[in-house]
């Protein structure tokens, strides 16, 4: 049946007046065994960077930096102490704090394997793609996004409410242009449950063909950069992940993986290009 370990998660909130925080590390421990584990973001977290965008270079290598000598103390004096020590000082450690670091709640978890190993899981889960709470989750996307076009100088997309003979639909990266609309929708499938996360795609294949079905908008002019759940989700998620993508890809519009960068430059560029040809024939 395994133990039962605690773990609470390392939230970066550089920014304490906007409520935004990242999770950076996870620390994992089983009292019972009194083993302790924990796993730090990279200092160049180049994600977490790109998403607090005003922050100085600088200040996410050092705090991190810090913390992680602050943990190897801690992981330093648990040795000598029993299991109700051990288990309070780890207690106290994760306690909530009003500093640029703070933690989530503790929570129980099963330790089938190594605790090491379920570190690892959990880093992956919360850290490796879930860096962000899961409201900013496509939020992130989408600044991401801006940040890459811009990056390549390309046509700046907005947030805008687009409307249509049916009804208006807000959509984060939108660009006029002559007449034309042309959207870029990311989307996140990182919910925790498969009725969550097929309501959702229900919700943006419904928008989606609303925009198509009254000629608000045409195929070729929107590009879905989707992300799908982690490696260690459950198979009931992925499978639903195939089927919300299926019935969007019916609707024969482009969709992408998120990752795939090139692929959202690409259709920006194309952009650019046409309007370049426009300028070129009226002079």
């Amino acid at each position: 049946m395994g133990s039962v370990g605690q773990y609470a998660i390392l939230r970066f909130r550089p920014f304490p007046e906007t409520g935004e925080f990242a999770n950076v590390g996870v620390v994992a421990w089983a009292p019972s065994s009194r083993e302790f584990s924990f796993k730090i973001a990279p200092k160049n977290f180049a994600r977490v960077k790109n998403f607090f965008r005003e922050l100085e270079a600088n200040v996410l290598k050092e705090t991190l930096s810090s913390f992680e000598k602050e943990l190897n103390r801690l992981h330093s004096t648990l040795y000598d102490l029993d299991e109700i020590g051990f288990h309070s000082a780890l207690t106290h450690f994760t306690r909530p704090r009003e500093t640029i670091f703070n933690f989530s709640e503790v929570r129980s978890v099963r330790v089938k394997n190594s605790l090491q190993h379920l570190c690892e899981i959990l880093y992956e889960k919360y850290v490796g793609r879930d860096f962000v709470t899961k409201e900013y989750r496509e939020q992130w996307m989408e600044k991401n996004i801006r940040t890459i076009l811009l990056q390549n100088q390309m046509p700046e997309f907005t947030k805008q409410r687009v409307n249509t003979p049916l009804f208006p639909i807000d959509l984060p990266l939108v660009y006029k242009n002559l007449g034309e609309l042309y959207i870029i929708k990311p989307l996140a499938f990182d919910q925790d449950s498969p009725a969550r996360m097929f309501d959702h795609g229900q919700r943006w294949n419904a928008r989606i063909r609303a925009l198509l079905d009254t000629s608000t908008l045409k195929e070729s002019n929107i590009l879905v950069p989707v992300e799908g759940p982690v490696e260690i989700a459950s198979r009931e998620l992925k499978k639903t992940y195939r089927y919300v993508t299926k019935e969007l890809r019916q609707l024969q519009i482009p969709i992408v993986n998120f990752e795939d960068t090139q692929e959202i430059v690409k259709f920006a560029e194309n952009l650019k290009f046409g309007q370049a040809q426009i300028n070129k024939n009226i002079h």
